[in-house]
């Protein structure tokens, strides 16, 4: 019996957007909010909704990474999955993920996030990842995306390039946002907001 669970990463597993500590991690406050005031244009225009999620994150990922090369990169994400993500991880979100895998079930990381951050994390975990792809040219990073943004419909355009869902008897979805519905559609079973704490 093949089952598969597929979790968004930002807010549902983590607890806060990880792009963002991904940055602060790699480059300290002091260098985030220097960069945070020279983008503060883009920053605004994206709360104002006039500019795109796509475009502000090309942005951001140009100002702090563009021209980098690949193994820099490498070096700040292993960096960032040994001393760092854990401590965003929601405790119930992993606990799921653990379940899952001790049942024999496939799990994915389906994520709007770019995979430079999360991809050790996931294979250390035995997970696969499907996340936004980061634009190398000459091994070099350019800022841009060399995939569309892993969001909404695009999450299931992705699962399905790579998985025939009708092989799985049963299919979990885990989301927090309004972005996820697209996926958590797909599942025989979803879960919105799972591992919040709640409070009586």
């Amino acid at each position: 019996m093949k089952i598969i669970a597929f979790f968004d990463f930002d807010g549902t597993i983590s607890d806060r957007d990880s792009m963002i500590d991904f940055i602060r991690f790699t480059f300290g406050d002091r260098r985030f909010l220097i960069g945070v005031f020279r983008l503060l244009g883009v920053i605004v225009g994206y709360a104002l909704r006039l500019v795109s999620d796509v475009n502000a994150k090309r942005r951001v990922m140009t100002y702090f990474f563009g021209g980098r090369c690949r193994d820099e990169l490498q070096n700040f994400a292993d960096r960032y999955a040994a001393d760092r993500i854990n401590d965003i991880i929601r405790p119930k979100g992993l606990e799921k993920i653990k379940w899952h895998l001790a049942e024999g079930h496939e799990v994915a990381i389906v994520s709007a996030s770019i995979e430079i951050w999360l991809k050790k994390w996931s294979e250390d975990l035995g997970l696969r990842l499907i996340a936004t792809k980061p634009e190398i040219v000459d091994n070099r990073f350019t800022g841009d995306l060399a995939s569309p943004n892993c969001k909404g419909e695009e999450k299931i355009r992705r699962i399905r390039e790579i998985y025939d869902l009708s092989e799985f008897e049963r299919v979990y979805a885990y989301g927090d946002s309004p972005a996820d519905r697209p996926m958590l559609s797909l599942a025989t079973y979803s879960f919105y907001k799972p591992f919040r704490k709640t409070f009586s």
